[in-house]
């Protein structure tokens, strides 16, 4: 369909707000639900169905109570955690970002591989050349060439994100 047979854009400003609103707290989000999962926070509300204050959360971990109380909040932003009263109750979403494994190898890929790199895109573009690769893992082309001496957990992360989607692709390539 060319450009002016587009049919109008269905959402209203509210709706179209909110999600531009997702994009732009995204990094925020994204950053926030990984520590709730790397921390524990996430594995500690999933052993109790009618969900944890945030003085027992706190009691549960290793992270300080100001410290979970703001990765709380902003996993209620983020719809992983949801509040019930006082108590705080894993999502199915939050469920998916503690044990799901496309979830767990996506969220370490872009976090190892890709999160400080991205920071770079403008320059990338500027330049037509990978300047994020470049000030991240060092002077590359592209990332092929680097796998065998990139630093843990981004080889890791790398290597287990390639084989979730190559592994699969490749019976139907035979």
């Amino acid at each position: 369909m060319d450009a002016k047979n587009k049919p109008p854009d269905a959402q209203s400003l509210i709706e179209a707000r909110f999600e531009a609103q997702k994009i732009v707290f995204g990094p925020i989000l994204f950053q926030a639900a990984r520590l709730l999962r790397d921390l524990g926070i996430l594995r500690t509300l999933r052993s109790a169905q009618s969900g944890l204050t945030l003085d027992q959360i706190a009691g549960s971990v290793a992270t300080p109570r100001y410290g979970v109380r703001v990765l709380l909040e902003a996993g209620l932003a983020a719809g992983v955690v949801r509040a019930e009263g006082e108590r705080y109750v894993l999502t199915k979403s939050g469920a998916c970002i503690l044990s799901d494994d496309l979830t767990r190898i996506n969220m370490d890929f872009v976090q190892n591989c890709c999160f400080q790199a991205m920071y770079y895109l403008e320059d990338s573009i500027r330049e037509r050349r990978p300047v994020g690769l470049e000030k991240v893992f060092g002077n590359w082309n592209t990332i092929y060439p680097a796998l065998p001496t990139l630093a843990e957990p981004a080889r890791k992360s790398w290597y287990r994100w390639d084989h979730y989607y190559s592994d699969a692709a490749f019976p139907e390539a035979l």
